[in-house]
């Protein structure tokens, strides 16, 4: 009994010792810099910030590889430009995507005969795009609304083409195991936020090379076909996987202290947009972040703070964060890479990045990782000071509030900010993330920098479940404008104050926690933290008893597991292999995460030619971790991994005997109830 209260009063001193480490000795921000708040809250120019989210959104699709996505990269250079901003030049990055070359239905039969109506081709599944032969699929318009089995009742469903409504979960399914030839799934009556809200990475296989068209149409077009249900119609289709470029533009403001202005911080967003239909992804409130970014650089390029500010403008997000990934690799490098840039990595303070959405007005400073969840060693030793920088920013907001300037809203700014004591901080801080960001998870440009061992946070929006994330309806009439008002007055008082923030305030919430990373120790996990993979796909020759190297195959990079981590679509990568064979992926973060490698041929109409060897030739195994496998230089050589000539063969309702059980549905705190957005 003794014993046991020993113990509990050994508990109580320790929570109270973690309390007070949370409280941290400074609670107050120094004055030398007094920012006037009222001042920075008129200085928000929405006006500017509209025409961006305009401008972006009219684009029709920022996806890499489509025409918008270059147009976006030109606004973007042509307004660092005009800012008379310094160094301002663009990098490119090569991936593979599959890009829409056309694609339409048309009405054969009927009183709308000779109709034609755009169509947009989902992704593939796996790699099988959606191209139809060059004659077409022809087939019988039929309606099932949300897909249930029961809505197929009394339907010629063999050889049809199947009109779906969107929030149909992975019931597509259902009409190619029925033998349709094709689905069209139309827009929703009404944006549900929920675990159907999510629908988008169900309209496509992630793991399986199931040759199936799928399309989307927009709102007239699906008038247009429920019109003519039972008629004749023909789809032609052209998805074809391209060699395609991911581009990041950078911009450089100098700072005006001559004492301070050799250190600068990075402000980031990114400008692409994304949806299950790629060709048609407006993505106006995911044009929120890119649009802060550029008025913040205006802001900033007629007010420069003291410390200098490197701006980039990311592409690539939607490739597992392609864009910033090659970045974050390519400055800064393992200890014994001879190309290593001491003078940057010295000068380097913190990255700061913006993915913003309008759903609510309060922005959330965090350093979680969406994609590669907590596969962060500095989560695990350091999370006292990954906390400070986000103990400043709640500092800065209670000022503003005390102070009470001109503009607030009637009751002050709310903000959330958690640094990213997981693992330090046990379930007590654990229990934060979830809540602010309920149920969904969402990859940040910050993760590569961080996972590489240096500071970086990223300012997103707390309690929006971003009903159109991702989806081929985020439109500009759903941007809530003075929402994002509201969370732009508090990011440019909390940037303002940071990139000027005095000498004692640095030492405490951002010098200490820097010089640790760059601590030899830290420096030398990085090696390991963060690391390139390479290979060659070949096939095996009998004329020479050979591997032989294979060009132009298409390579998938996919992390399916670790501690933790995150939805795997979102670190799902492709790449086509060079004349020899050759193939390389960045990004491969290998503590405790589990990687897939595998390589494919696909015809000029989406079939599997070539598929992954499980053979007695098979070298590289699919699945790996890459820990203690790389060089000195971040590196890990796989070999070869070896491809077969093949065909497909479908097998539906294939279940494991071993295994009869329902998954369970969790509910709870964590678990919102439905919502619907009129």
């Amino acid at each position: 009994m003794r014993s046991k209260k020993i113990f509990l009063v050994f508990f109580a001193l320790l929570l109270l010792t973690f309390n007070l480490t949370l409280a941290s000795p400074q609670q107050s921000l120094s004055q030398v810099h007094e920012a006037n708040y009222s001042e920075l809250i008129k200085s928000v120019n929405m006006t500017e910030i509209k025409k961006h989210i305009e401008f972006f959104a009219s684009l029709g699709t920022r996806a890499t590889g489509y025409e918008g996505n270059l147009k976006a990269v030109e606004y973007i250079y042509n307004y660092f430009k005009s800012l008379n901003l310094s160094n301002v030049y663009m990098e490119n990055f090569t991936v593979a995507e599959p890009i829409d070359y056309g694609c339409n239905v048309t009405i054969i039969s009927g009183p709308d005969a000779g109709k034609v109506i755009r169509i947009y081709p989902i992704r593939p599944n796996l790699v099988c795009t959606s191209t139809t032969p060059p004659d077409g699929l022809t087939g019988k318009l039929i309606y099932v609304g949300p897909g249930h089995l029961s809505n197929f009742d009394g339907l010629e469903v063999n050889g049809s083409i199947v009109i779906m409504d969107w929030y149909s979960l992975d019931r597509w399914i259902y009409a190619a195991k029925l033998g349709a030839k094709a689905v069209i799934f139309i827009p929703p009556k009404r944006i549900l936020t929920s675990p159907l809200g999510w629908s988008r990475r169900l309209k496509y296989l992630d793991g399986v090379p199931l040759k199936f068209p799928r399309f989307y149409v927009e709102r007239e077009g699906a008038l247009s076909l429920l019109n003519n249900l039972g008629e004749e119609a023909r789809i032609l289709a052209n998805q074809t996987w391209t060699k395609v470029q991911v581009i990041n533009i950078y911009a450089f403001l100098k700072g005006k202290s001559p004492t301070k202005s050799e250190k600068f911080f990075v402000l980031t967003a990114h400008y692409d947009s994304y949806s299950p239909a790629p060709s048609i992804a407006p993505g106006a409130q995911e044009a929120a972040g890119i649009a802060a970014l550029l008025e913040l650089a205006r802001y900033f390029s007629l007010h420069p703070p003291k410390y200098s500010i490197l701006f980039i403008a990311f592409g690539g997000h939607h490739q597992a964060l392609t864009g910033s990934s090659w970045w974050a690799t390519k400055y800064l490098r393992p200890p014994g890479d001879p190309n290593r840039n001491k003078t940057f990595e010295k000068n380097f303070i913190m990255q700061i990045n913006l993915d913003l959405y309008t759903g609510t007005d309060i922005p959330y400073f965090t350093s979680y990782l969406g994609a590669w969840s907590i596969n962060a060693r500095p989560y695990w030793e350091l999370g006292d000071l990954w906390e400070r920088p986000a103990e400043y920013f709640r500092l800065v907001v209670e000022d503003v509030n005390k102070k009470k300037p001109e503009g607030l809203p009637e009751g002050g700014y709310k903000i959330r900010a958690m640094g990213g004591l997981y693992s330090y901080a046990g379930l007590i801080l654990e229990t934060e993330h979830p809540p602010t960001q309920p149920w969904k998870k969402f990859p940040y440009d910050h993760e590569p920098v961080l996972l590489i061992g240096m500071p970086a946070y990223t300012i997103t929006t707390a309690f929006d479940n971003r009903p159109v994330y991702g989806e081929p309806f985020d439109t500009i009439d759903l941007v809530n404008f003075e929402n994002l008002k509201t969370q732009l007055e508090i990011i440019r008082i909390f940037l303002v104050k940071l990139f000027n923030i005095p000498d004692k305030d640095y030492d405490y919430y951002i010098r200490e926690l820097k010089e640790h990373l760059m601590t030899p120790r830290w420096l030398g996990y990085r090696t390991y933290d963060w690391c390139s993979v390479k290979g060659v796909v070949a096939k095996w020759s009998k004329r020479i008893n050979d591997y032989v190297p294979v060009s132009n195959a298409l390579v998938t990079f996919t992390c399916i597991g670790g501690r933790e981590i995150g939805p795997f679509i979102y670190l799902r990568r492709f790449n086509f292999t060079d004349e020899y064979g050759r193939f390389e992926f960045t990004g491969g973060n290998q503590w405790d995460a589990i990687w897939e490698l595998s390589a494919w041929k696909v015809d000029s109409i989406g079939n599997v030619i070539y598929a992954p060897d499980f053979g007695r030739r098979a070298w590289a195994p699919l699945i790996q971790n890459f820990a203690y496998r790389v060089n000195s230089l971040g590196v890990c050589d796989i070999g070869f991994l070896v491809i077969f000539k093949a065909a497909s063969l479908v097998f539906y309702d294939v279940m494991s005997t071993t295994s009869l059980s329902l998954v369970v549905t969790e509910t709870g705190i964590q678990y919102p109830v439905l919502t619907v957005y009129q």
